[in-house]
């Protein structure tokens, strides 16, 4: 839907000789867990319900920091 690009266009590059392969030198990657959306489903084994919860990995907007630039 575009989100994530208007996010990543206001946030400022991190100068380093070379870019980032990882991030492209946003110094932030969307988050692994979630994919970006925020959310995590928890399964529960009891009832086989599904229940979706904020993801706890990645910050407010569902990134986190690229592991390997920013240290």
């Amino acid at each position: 839907s575009g989100e994530l690009q208007d996010l990543l266009t206001k946030i400022e590059r991190v100068q380093h000789p070379q870019t980032c392969q990882t991030c492209g030198g946003f110094a932030f990657i969307p988050c692994p867990m979630c994919h970006g959306s925020k959310m995590s489903v928890f399964r529960n084994c009891f009832t086989d319900s599904f229940k979706a919860l904020k993801c706890t990995s990645c910050n407010e907007n569902g990134l986190q920091p690229c592991a390997s630039c920013s240290q």
